[in-house]
């Protein structure tokens, strides 16, 4: 399992989680499993917004048996990638979300979660993002050189396992800047690229996931 996740928005995590899948399912064979805790990657891959989730699972409570989560499940547009998508669930317990994380911890499948931006832990509260992050086998870290991510990103306290460098023009920082700042290795630099962008407000991203994307994640996946 690996959780990508960001300590500021708009860093681009939810494409990045998008061209790892993609490159796993490319270069592995195996099937992969698209987990949403940030709520975009539907829209991201040009589906329709499932009208249930992970989320609505979690507060129907005990009854609702742990093989109805797998019935949540949709495919999309790339070969041997389903999505579990986000849902509209709110005000689940601690154990719910406790068998959530258990249930994908012990899936035999290559999950690749959008965490999306998590937070600074303060004592007890923990959110769901930060639950799955603990118990992921891979954490990484997608952010761009920028100095108040960065500076958020060291405020965290979370050392993630690699750095996922979203490169733009113009920056005074570069990835070995992040790595010395962070003290974690930089393990994929993904430029920023407009025809990324024309995909995803076209809904194509998931269709024709462009190489500039996804080469650079193969050595990640």
């Amino acid at each position: 399992m690996i959780s990508a996740w960001s300590a500021k928005g708009g860093a681009g995590t939810t494409v990045v989680t998008v061209g790892l899948a993609a490159a796993l399912a490319d270069r592995s064979g195996d099937d992969v499993l698209l987990v949403d805790l940030a709520g975009d990657l539907p829209a991201t891959m040009g589906l329709a917004e499932p009208s249930t989730g992970l989320t609505d699972w979690m507060v129907a409570g005990p009854d609702v048996t742990l093989d109805a989560l797998a019935r949540l499940e949709v495919p999309t547009p790339i070969r041997k990638v389903q999505l579990l998508p986000l849902g509209g669930g709110l005000g689940w317990s601690p154990e719910r979300m406790g068998a959530l994380v258990g249930l994908l911890a012990a899936d035999r499948r290559i999950l690749v979660v959008d965490a999306g931006m998590l937070s600074r832990l303060e004592g007890d509260r923990v959110g769901l993002g930060e639950a799955v992050t603990a118990r992921a086998d891979v954490s990484l870290l997608v952010t761009r050189a920028c100095y108040l991510a960065l500076r958020r990103a060291m405020k965290l306290g979370r050392r993630p396992d690699g750095v996922v460098v979203v490169r733009e023009n113009g920056r005074a920082l570069d990835g070995g800047d992040v790595q010395r700042l962070l003290d974690a290795p930089v393990v994929a630099r993904v430029d920023i690229d407009p025809a990324v962008a024309r995909l995803v407000d076209s809904g194509l991203l998931a269709s024709r996931p462009p190489r500039g994307l996804t080469r650079p994640l193969r050595r990640v996946a």
